[in-house]
């Protein structure tokens, strides 16, 4: 790592920029190709303003690093740099750098993001912790990822194996045979893995656990079967059954809200998923847009899917249910197509405010 100033690499975004723009001045479709360099040259500006340093790295092999790991010192500078697309940063040799993949003198441009303190600095493998201590860096981690504000994933523990007050291990390989995984805590500390110690009644308890969730699949499993039952087979070929069935039907034996929203309900039983998930566009049917954002905000885990291949029955639908276990061979899917709009249950739709230079949307609906 060497440092370079801004200066330098500001004057090397510029002549980049104004090398395509040179190019936009004979052919001006070429204007859109220039929008990347710009962004990045205003991307550095503003980062200089916060005082930022900046690094090259010229390793082709890097060695040493770990990446996407918390604490981070400087926050503000963090939240900017995600906010202007550089999403990869990392730790080596005690500091933290933003990668922004620019390139300079051959090399690459990093932020330097400060001095990594992790929450448990490495010390030996495996560390015993008591439960005091390992409750204590949780909330911390806690307490951290809540002040950055979606910057950085959700930080959960197992803590009721730990609350009898048995202690808690560090690792930094695997959780070893016979003991209870607790956390993952690579992305703060320098170890890997917590876990306890497991007791015979922990295994008891385990046993009971699994035997009852194998029975609760079980009864999923017949609820679709009976579902299926009663539908109507629309479509077959060898790996692939499409059923039609009746959307108050599914609504009861699913207990998913589909009955005021479907026009149509499909059950498609498969050796395996033919279904690819599809972005929303602005290509996607408005039915499809309303009936989609009226199950999401009902809790249902709806999403939009196309068949892999043609032949399959169904050109689009949105996906509210799926079952996939080992307990049975099958895997199911519960698709819908929508009602008109005009049939749909009424939604809070956006505000459009058009003038003459801009377009802007209001959203008063969602937070």
């Amino acid at each position: 790592m060497e440092p370079v100033s801004f200066k330098e690499v500001l004057s090397t975004l510029e002549e980049r920029l104004e090398r395509g723009l040179r190019k936009a001045r004979v052919f001006p479709e070429l204007l859109q190709a220039c929008q990347p360099a710009a962004r990045r040259l205003n991307a550095f500006k503003a980062l200089r303003k916060l005082g930022a340093e900046l690094y090259l790295d010229g390793s082709e092999e890097p060695d040493g690093r770990v990446y996407w790991v918390h604490p981070i010192p400087r926050t503000e500078l963090f939240a900017v740099c995600r906010r202007l697309g550089f999403v990869h940063h990392f730790a080596y040799d005690g500091q933290l750098y933003m990668d922004t993949h620019v390139k300079y003198a051959g090399k690459t441009v990093l932020v330097h993001l400060g001095e990594w303190r992790p929450f448990v600095e490495f010390s030996k493998d495996p560390l015993e912790m008591s439960s005091k201590e390992f409750l204590h860096v949780c909330e911390e981690i806690q307490s951290y990822c809540a002040r950055m504000k979606g910057l950085v994933e959700g930080f959960n523990a197992h803590t009721d194996r730990f609350a009898d007050g048995r202690p808690v291990f560090l690792t930094r390989g695997r959780v070893p045979e016979g003991c209870r995984f607790v956390a993952d805590v690579s992305r703060y500390t320098e170890y890997s893995n917590a876990y306890v110690e497991q007791t015979e009644e922990d295994r008891v308890r385990e046993k009971e656990r699994i035997r009852a969730e194998m029975a609760e699949r079980e009864e999923e499993a017949r609820r679709l079967e009976g579902l299926v039952a009663r539908g109507v087979l629309v479509r077959e070929s060898e790996y692939y059954k499409l059923y039609e069935v009746i959307p108050e039907d599914a609504e009861n034996a699913l207990r998913i809200p589909v009955k005021s929203i479907a026009e149509k309900v499909f059950v498609a039983k498969m050796r395996f998923s033919v279904y690819d998930h599809a972005d929303i566009s602005i290509s996607t049917p408005v039915n499809y847009l309303h009936a989609l954002r009226l199950l999401r905000e009902a809790g249902v885990e709806a999403t939009l899917v196309r068949p892999r291949w043609a032949g399959l029955g169904l050109r689009r639908a949105i996906q509210v249910y799926v079952y996939d276990s080992f307990l049975h061979p099958d895997y199911y899917a519960v698709l819908v197509v929508p009602k008109r709009v005009s049939q749909l249950p009424p939604i809070k739709l956006a505000e459009i405010i058009r003038s003459r230079n801009r377009i802007i949307v209001v959203d008063r609906a969602r937070p």
